[in-house]
């Protein structure tokens, strides 16, 4: 090969870096709009306002207070620790550039694994513009981690097998499978996969036994968070509030995950549910059929991911969405395989079009009317500043409602105020009180606000028994995102 023809594939590979970059920053640009526009204007909601009091914590009482709630493993949340929680903003700030790196890293991952730039570009746009991705990313909860996380623990996991087995990257891949249980326990999904894959695809017993040696390794800190939590005295296991999923949730959560459809009630809703089914079978089909090693790992990581919690959440339910974040990859990219396997190539544009515009749209959409805050806790606590009077009383339930009042409401007013749980509110002595509700209904699908609900019916708790009973006396109600406040004159209350 001559110097003109180095000097020709040396401006080809320069030319074909341009165009990529000319494309890849403009879909990190949208990523960003859409994770940073007006987040620091929403209220954080009850779980977010959880985060900023384990990060608040003092430094003896941290590890205690989560083994107490015993669903949290401790990564992010020791991470938050180290960054400010005054300003809603800066809270959220951290979820907001894991989303972003999650971005660049799945561009960065499926161009390394496919070699393919196209697909990788088609990659980043989609989670760019997916509602269910942008949604965790601009709140302070660990899901945007926890994609990047998982992201990384897949892409070692497939180079390692590709060949490329040097120390650092089975160091590399033994501490981020330890990052990803210590950040979520869902994470267990990605060993299993993982041996799936070896079961399926792997007759290599040095291999094998090295990825056994990775695995103990990144077992460690997990064992000794088990064991902190078996030898707790007081465990919540805050979990009681998830239903028990049907036969077509893990349908909703395939379709969430693909492009934010987390119900199919409207025409586009249905289409672009279909579209990202079609795409996703597909990509089933492909990796059943040619045994790709990159696409059979995805469909294994779906597989093992969904299908033994929906069996066991018949049970004792487990089953809720963002949990599934560790494989929003694995969706993604089997959608995009499955369009990229059709014959012609208008249908595979058309469906991509067709997904990022619906993306777009729900997101742009939620925000400017309002419905991306989940709970409107800032105008809560405004109202009631502005309408208690000294001699009324609070009923709610205190985990849920009175740490985001303390947060929006600081003031030695509220402190003074008498505070009752539902079950003790017929005893109150006070003679007008302020009920504050939060939304009691549960859809695992949608992480936004889901719209209004009736404060007087079920679920069949504590405080709808105490809202039923005042409600003839209801003399005031201010309906919030997520929230209701009722005011009762407890003089006619039986």
């Amino acid at each position: 090969m001559g110097p003109s023809s180095v000097g020709g594939n040396g401006r080809a590979q320069r030319l074909r870096t341009s165009v990529f970059l000319c494309w890849a920053l403009p879909i990190l640009a949208l990523g960003a709009l859409l994770r940073v526009w007006g987040v620091g204007h929403e209220s954080l909601w009850s779980d977010e306002i959880f985060t900023v009091f384990f990060a608040r914590a003092k430094g003896a009482d941290f590890l205690p207070l989560l083994l107490t709630d015993g669903v949290h493993v401790p990564l992010y949340f020791a991470l938050m620790r180290l960054w400010p929680s005054d300003a809603d903003l800066w809270v959220r700030l951290p979820s907001v550039w894991a989303g972003l790196l999650g971005v660049a890293l799945t561009v960065y991952v499926v161009r390394r694994l496919y070699r393919d730039d196209a697909l990788a570009l088609s990659a980043g746009a989609l989670l760019a513009v997916n509602p269910y991705a942008v949604w965790f990313a601009r709140m302070a909860r660990p899901y945007a981690l926890f994609y990047v996380v998982a992201l990384l623990v897949s892409y070692q996991f497939l180079m390692l097998l590709r060949g490329e087995r040097s120390r650092g990257r089975w160091l590399a891949f033994a501490l981020l499978s330890g990052a990803a249980w210590m950040t979520h326990f869902f994470a267990a999904a990605l060993p299993l996969a993982q041996y799936v894959l070896l079961v399926w695809r792997v007759r290599d017993r040095g291999f094998v036994r090295r990825w056994l040696a990775a695995q103990a390794v990144a077992f460690v800190p997990l064992v000794w968070w088990l064991y902190r939590l078996a030898t707790q005295d007081v465990l919540s296991f805050g979990i009681g509030w998830i239903p028990h999923p049907s036969a077509l949730d893990p349908l909703l959560t395939l379709t969430n995950l693909g492009a934010g459809v987390y119900a199919l009630r409207t025409l586009p809703a249905l289409v672009t549910a279909a579209v990202v089914l079609v795409g996703l079978g597909g990509g089933a089909v492909m990796a059943l059929r040619a045994r790709a090693v990159p696409d059979a790992y995805w469909l294994s990581l779906i597989v093992v991911a969904v299908l033994p919690v929906w069996i066991v959440s018949r049970w004792r339910p487990l089953y809720v969405d963002r949990y599934f974040m560790v494989m929003l990859p694995a969706v993604l990219l089997l959608t995009l395989r499955g369009w990229w396997a059709l014959p012609r190539a208008w249908p595979r544009r058309a469906a991509l079009a067709l997904v990022i515009a619906f993306g777009v749209g729900q997101v742009t959409l939620a925000i400017a009317q309002g419905r991306s805050e989940r709970q409107a806790w800032r105008d809560v606590a405004a109202y009631l500043a502005a309408n208690v009077q000294p001699d009324d009383g609070l009923v709610l339930e205190t985990a849920l409602v009175w740490l985001p009042l303390q947060r929006y409401w600081p003031d030695a007013r509220l402190d003074a105020l008498p505070r009752y749980e539902p079950q003790d509110a017929p005893q109150a002595s006070q003679a007008r009180l302020w009920t504050v509700c939060p939304d009691p209904t549960v859809n695992v699908h949608q992480p936004i606000w889901q719209g209004p609900f009736d404060p007087y019916v079920a679920p069949d708790t504590p405080l709808t028994h105490w809202t039923r009973a005042i409600r003839a006396h209801v003399v005031a109600r201010r309906d919030f995102n997520g929230v209701i406040v009722l005011l009762s004159e407890q003089e006619a209350v039986p």
